[in-house]
């Protein structure tokens, strides 16, 4: 688990250093995660995010796709958007997302 605390950064006498970012609705933002980053939990709404992960330490190599078990948000709001998670179907191992 390489997650840090607040508190953490802090004792480190980075908290100087610290750049939040926060942008309107609909803003894309390209950013290099390689140093300390983290997303501040949603106020006021939901947070819906695509990330694409750039790497190379996988590169050419078999992997396991991890098990994904959906928890009862996350079925909520397929339930409510499933045109949204439809590519997904097969990791919440689901033929389909009607009726999830």
């Amino acid at each position: 688990e390489g997650r840090k605390t607040d508190e953490a950064v802090r004792a480190a006498g980075l908290w100087d250093h610290v750049t939040e970012l926060c942008a309107p609705v609909g803003t894309i933002l390209a950013v290099d995660t390689i140093g300390l980053h983290k997303g501040k939990t949603p106020v006021r709404a939901d947070r819906l995010a695509l990330e694409n992960e750039f790497s190379t330490s996988l590169f050419g190599m078999d992997y396991e796709i991890p098990h994904f078990e959906p928890t009862a948000l996350v079925r909520q709001r397929i339930a409510q958007m499933p045109w949204v998670l439809q590519r997904y179907a097969k990791a919440l191992e689901a033929p389909s997302l009607n009726g999830v």
